[in-house]
């Protein structure tokens, strides 16, 4: 049994089909090269006859072939996608269900042997000729190795604001959840302060936990205080470990003399990270650029969330100017926030979703999380993530004088003292 997983772990690929097809696969990989480049089909559109382009916007699941190049090869949910720098990698489908049971095709449409390929035979089949699976299949979105261990993640992640920091609101927090998974969120973000965020996410991932990336934070400034909200986080989130656990919302002098107390809560990082409670450590905050910067400059952690839109462009001491490059020196991973400023950029029209994802994620962050109130901002958010393209230094600063006039506005989460200066 031969699967491609195994030569792309996680998501993507890092190397290009003709790179791929040089290795000792080569001959397998050339001919699902081949079949990629058949036929796309996009997701809103039943024209299946439209070659497979770089600027696709939702390439569709291609080859899965019993008897495909030998009697134990078999080539397993594989799709094709641009990657940032528009080459054709290989994704991985963790979708088992939506396996073909048909062989490959070359590209002039005919199967392997000469032989015709006949209607799809069931649930999960697709027709390869047209590349149409019986199945829904969306393109995953933009994804990288985030931090120190690279664990791949979707550059998209949902946060837990939104209807996810409520109490009593199962049905819409599923259906919010539920959308971001479907679009290929790997990502998620939450708190023990987001009030029921974390047994949302708890009660509807389940068993695909596994394959996605839980980050949550924890406020409490003592150790035992930490400790006890971590064990909370872990029940709630229904996980036996946290992917990257985050000390919330440093913002005073306080908070930073709080780092170096053996009864502190940092204390309780550093030991939950060395137990396999947690993964990875982080530090947050929104309030003073020059109080987060000295929180990770004081004691090591592994990745920072702090706000990126363009307000802060606009302000002297930006967090993006004044924190990142500190935590790059660092080799932290970096997390944007605040990207819609609670939905402020958006009211009144003029500036859409995707101009503020483009500025976002052309800032030197690996992810960028969104609270959404609904499943139709879930997708909005994707679709704006999967039409990305790295924007110019002076796109965004034409961006940030559109938000300009409200920027002090834009800025609320920092205080009475925010400015455009």
């Amino acid at each position: 049994m031969y699967d491609l997983r195994d030569e792309a772990p996680g998501l993507f690929a890092q190397e290009d089909l003709e790179a791929r097809a040089a290795r000792d696969v080569g001959d397998r990989v050339k001919a699902v090269a081949a079949a990629l480049n058949v036929r796309r089909r996009q997701h809103d559109d039943v024209d299946a006859a439209a070659p497979l382009r770089l600027q696709a916007d939702h390439p569709r699941l291609v080859v899965d072939g019993d008897d495909f190049a030998d009697d134990d090869a078999r080539v397993v949910g594989v799709l094709a996608l641009p990657d940032r720098r528009g080459r054709l990698v290989l994704l991985s489908d963790h979708n088992a269900g939506r396996r073909s049971r048909g062989r490959l095709r070359e590209s002039g449409g005919a199967e392997k042997g000469g032989q015709s390929r006949t209607e799809p035979e069931g649930p999960g089949d697709h027709d390869i000729v047209n590349n149409v699976p019986t199945m829904p299949f969306v393109s995953p979105l933009p994804a990288i190795a985030f931090g120190p261990a690279g664990r791949p993640v979707s550059r998209l992640g949902l946060g837990g604001e939104g209807v996810l920091r409520t109490f009593g609101r199962e049905a819409e927090a599923r259906a919010v959840i539920e959308a971001a998974l479907a679009e290929g969120v790997t990502y998620f973000e939450s708190a023990r302060a987001y009030q029921g965020s974390e047994s949302y996410l708890g009660g509807s991932l389940g068993a695909r936990r596994d394959r996605l990336f839980l980050a949550t934070k924890a406020h409490d400034r003592t150790k035992a205080g930490a400790r006890a909200m971590l064990e909370q986080s872990l029940k709630s989130l229904r996980t036996g470990h946290i992917d990257l656990w985050q000390y919330h919302d440093v913002r005073t002098q306080e908070d930073l003399d709080g780092l170096d107390e053996p009864a502190g809560a940092y204390a309780a990082f550093v030991e939950a990270k060395q137990r396999g409670d947690v993964r990875a450590i982080g530090v947050t905050g929104h309030y003073s650029p020059a109080v987060l910067r000295a929180a990770l400059e004081r004691v090591p952690f592994d990745a920072v969330l702090l706000p990126v839109n363009p307000a802060e462009g606009l302000l002297g001491d930006g967090f993006e100017q004044t924190v990142v490059p500190a935590a790059r020196a660092r080799g932290m991973a970096v997390v944007g926030m605040k990207v819609f400023a609670r939905g402020a950029l958006l009211a009144g029209g003029g500036i859409e979703p995707a101009d503020a994802v483009r500025y976002a994620l052309s800032a030197d962050v690996d992810v960028i999380v969104i609270g959404c109130d609904d499943a139709a901002q879930v997708r909005a958010g994707a679709a704006a993530a999967r039409s990305f393209a790295t924007a110019s230094a002076q796109w965004r600063r034409a961006f940030e004088e559109r938000a300009r006039p409200r920027a002090g506005e834009l800025a609320y989460y920092r205080g009475p003292d925010s400015s455009d200066t």
